[in-house]
């Protein structure tokens, strides 16, 4: 999933994404998103990838509601 492109699909922002992953219990600042929207390979860029697909789904099943 390219989610800079989903991110800009839903109107959304990095920040928003990074306080959703935040509020969610994952611990997030914008420079660890954005190495992670960039490929940066590391453990904690791998689960901040996973996490925020899982965030973007959950914003996109919300927009088609």
């Amino acid at each position: 999933m390219e989610i800079k492109i989903e991110l800009l699909r839903l109107g959304k922002k990095q920040i928003d994404l990074c306080k959703e992953l935040n509020r969610r219990g994952i611990s997030c600042c914008s420079s660890d998103l954005s190495y992670a929207l960039n490929n940066v390979p590391r453990p904690k860029y791998d689960q901040l990838r996973t996490e925020s697909e899982k965030v973007i789904n959950d914003w996109k099943e919300k927009a088609y509601d």
